[in-house]
């Protein structure tokens, strides 16, 4: 069974080989300092047993995930959302395919210079 560490680095891999519009701009938690748009954020992986055999132990265990899209345009955060969406969508993450995949929200706010951001957060779920 893969670690957090483990799916988020697949995740992470994913995107950055097949989403180009954010060329290597993929991190864990949004940058506190000087950033450039688009970008994504991988957050909140969380783990969780699932299900459990007649013996007690677990055998499925979940991986819920947030990809957040930051972009400077409603237009570029639906194009990058939707290109994100297929790729996790049709693709491996340490050899599943998600369970789920959604948007959960879309929100647009101005940063400490006064600049609008436009951010999506895509919800996704694998089980393992």
């Amino acid at each position: 069974m893969p670690t957090k560490k483990d799916v988020f680095l697949g995740i992470k891999n994913l995107l950055d080989a097949n989403i180009p519009e954010v060329s290597s701009r993929i991190y864990s938690s949004f940058p506190k300092k000087k950033y450039t748009l688009p970008l994504i954020v991988i957050s909140n992986v969380s783990h969780s047993f699932g299900e459990r055999s007649l013996s007690g132990k677990f055998y499925r265990t979940h991986y819920s995930i947030d990809v957040e899209v930051y972009t400077k345009t409603a237009q570029e955060l639906d194009e990058i959302s939707e290109k994100v969406s297929m790729v996790l969508r049709d693709n491996q993450v340490q050899g599943r395919y998600p369970e789920a995949v959604g948007d959960i929200d879309n929100l647009e706010f101005v940063d400490d210079n006064n600049k609008i951001i436009h951010k999506r957060t895509i919800a996704v779920t694998y089980a393992y």
